[in-house]
């Protein structure tokens, strides 16, 4: 079997890997808290909430890096904006659970979307590796 033939195998299992982790993410996120559910560190959610987003954000960008390389800003940032609206409706579906809706909550998840975006373009190929060397002027 030769290296091409295992990229599609990476790719398959990178996507299911993310997805299986957002599906994760929002299974534990619509758990009931009973009583006493609560951080021994000041603001421990949020430290959660910026991890778990954090993750998320990674996992989804880096197939979008593998596949666009340095093309991969306008697709980074709509992943952005889906990453917003989803940590909001994952916040406001919370309410049905018996949970509470918090601003500071999602500010915490957009936090480690941007976090991990920034993380994804600084390390990210740099275009100037796939263009060809400039030619010789004689």
């Amino acid at each position: 079997m030769n290296v091409d033939s295992k990229q599609p195998v990476h790719r398959g299992r990178s996507r299911t890997l993310w997805i299986g982790f957002w599906v994760f993410l929002f299974t534990i996120t619509h758990i009931p808290i009973t009583h006493g559910g609560s951080f021994s560190i000041q603001q421990g959610d949020k430290v959660v909430h910026f991890a778990i987003y954090y993750v998320l954000t990674w996992l989804g960008g880096r197939r979008v890096v593998a596949m666009y390389g340095s093309r991969s800003v306008g697709r980074l940032a709509f992943w952005v904006a889906a990453y917003f609206a989803y940590a909001a409706l994952d916040e406001w579906l919370q309410q049905w659970v018996g949970r509470t809706m918090s601003l500071g909550d999602w500010v915490a998840d957009a936090a480690g979307v941007l976090a991990a975006t920034g993380w994804l373009l600084w390390t990210r190929p740099s275009s100037r590796l796939s263009e060809p060397p400039p030619e010789p002027h004689s």
